[in-house]
């Protein structure tokens, strides 16, 4: 009987603003939409690359059930992946060559972004013997991407913990059998 009145008087959490005027804005958002096509339909037009990107910003909170004060760092993700794919596709011609594409999952993001060269990157750093565990080996993979891909810098975090534990894997996939030409790795001599 206790537990019952226990938990009837824990107060219920309460929606802040932006959640309790939530119908308000997606109203507001349609019908400025409509204004903006009635009165200007070219820039409609040059929207409608952009909505795949505001579906996600706007879907993406709320199927990880993200806070609002995180938002701001997941938008900054959004925007890195986003960038990637708007922006390397008629770049890769020129600036990427035939690089290989490698997807990495950047873990607390929940987002799979794709990293031009990272193949090859991960071959220099095994013949040089740079182990997952040398001194500032997190910094140089993530210079050496920054070379041909885009990483937001308020991801760079993310992209260090996601290359570092992609590298791991390649080292103990491949390090055993370079040890003998590139010397001792983490695991110490063979």
């Amino acid at each position: 009987m206790s537990d019952v009145a226990a938990t009837t008087t824990q107060k219920q959490p309460t929606l802040g603003l932006v959640s309790r005027l939530f119908p308000l804005w997606i109203i507001l958002a349609m019908a400025a939409g409509l204004l903006l096509g009635k009165l200007l339909p070219s820039v409609g037009k040059a929207l409608e690359p952009g909505i795949p990107f505001g579906l996600f910003v706007m879907i993406y909170p709320a199927m990880t059930k993200l806070e609002l004060g995180e938002i701001r760092h997941a938008v900054a993700i959004a925007l890195t992946a986003f960038a990637s794919r708007l922006m390397k596709p008629g770049t890769l011609g020129c600036c990427g060559g035939d690089a290989a594409v490698t997807r990495v999952v950047l873990e607390h993001a929940g987002v799979t972004v794709g990293i031009v060269g990272l193949q090859e990157i991960f071959e220099n750093l095994l013949a040089a013997g740079r182990g997952p565990d040398t001194e500032g080996i997190t910094e140089a993979i993530l210079a050496m991407v920054k070379k041909r891909n885009y990483v937001s810098p308020s991801a760079e975090v993310q992209y260090k913990a996601a290359l570092l534990r992609e590298y791991t894997s390649f080292w103990a996939r491949r390090g055993d059998g370079a040890q003998a030409t590139a010397g001792p790795g983490p695991r110490g001599s063979v």
